[in-house]
């Protein structure tokens, strides 16, 4: 099973931040978006897309693939 990151954490792990001080940072001064919509809380969930920081940093975050059980 799969743990949910919260966005301060997501930002700390792919790099766009370098702790999660600086995360909750980046957030509340609106410099977080995903798909170009501005990221409002540092401790929600982190949703799937393409995650930008700034003007220059972007990472896309995508679902991971899973293996199928075999019957």
């Amino acid at each position: 099973m799969m743990t949910r990151l919260t966005v301060a954490e997501l930002l700390v792990i792919t790099g766009l931040a370098i702790s999660k001080s600086e995360a909750k940072r980046l957030v509340k001064q609106g410099g977080v978006r995903v798909d170009h919509v501005v990221v409002t809380d540092a401790k929600a969930h982190a949703p799937y897309g393409l995650w930008s920081v700034g003007t220059r940093r972007f990472v896309e975050v995508a679902v991971p693939k899973t293996e199928e059980a075999s019957a």
